[in-house]
């Protein structure tokens, strides 16, 4: 009887392996654009959703003092602004490469291909502000079904950073989309 039991017991955790337990998006905020046209997903926190205006978004990571209600005058330590655009992503992309030099900024990495989970695929560049402190600027530039969408993350620390690689990768371009 002893063994029956632990027969079921055994068979009970191996049939439910894995029930309850959260999936890797379960654990992020999810906005969805009201129009449809793209789902981005977030830690909150840290991060908060300070705008979201028709098919415009803006999330930030407050710096370090803010995030204690001490006013610093500083930029957040991180910002994300989303919306949709019109054009290419590629042509974009290196719009955007050629204004950076106009903009004091240099060009980290050249626009290069991106792709998300979800298949959208599109071009993204680092650029870094020259001189004072230094604000480093991520665009990513993604299309899928007519539509294309801008992200661009803002951060006084480099932008070359896993919780923006995972947010990048898990953004969907118009997800309802037929």
């Amino acid at each position: 009887m002893r063994l029956l039991l632990i027969l079921a017991v055994g068979l009970a955790v191996a049939l439910c392996a894995g029930c309850g337990q959260p999936t890797k998006r379960s654990l992020w905020e999810r906005y969805d654009e009201p129009g449809g046209a793209y789902r981005v997903y977030y830690l909150r926190p840290p991060w908060k959703r300070i705008a979201a205006d028709g098919s415009a978004l803006e999330l930030r990571v407050d710096n370090n003092p803010s995030a204690f209600g001490i006013d610093s005058g500083l930029a957040p330590k991180y910002a994300l602004f989303v919306s949709v655009v019109a054009g290419d992503p590629a042509a974009l992309a290196a719009r955007e490469a050629r204004r950076a030099p106009g903009r004091s900024e240099t060009v980290l990495f050249p626009p290069s291909a991106v792709r998300t989970e979800a298949g959208d695929s599109g071009f993204g560049l680092t650029v870094r502000q020259d001189g004072g402190e230094h604000l480093y600027r991520r665009f990513a530039f993604l299309a899928d079904r007519g539509v294309v969408v801008q992200l661009l993350f803002e951060a006084v620390p480099v932008v070359d950073d896993p919780e923006i690689d995972a947010m990048l990768g898990m953004v969907d371009v118009a997800p309802g989309a037929p």
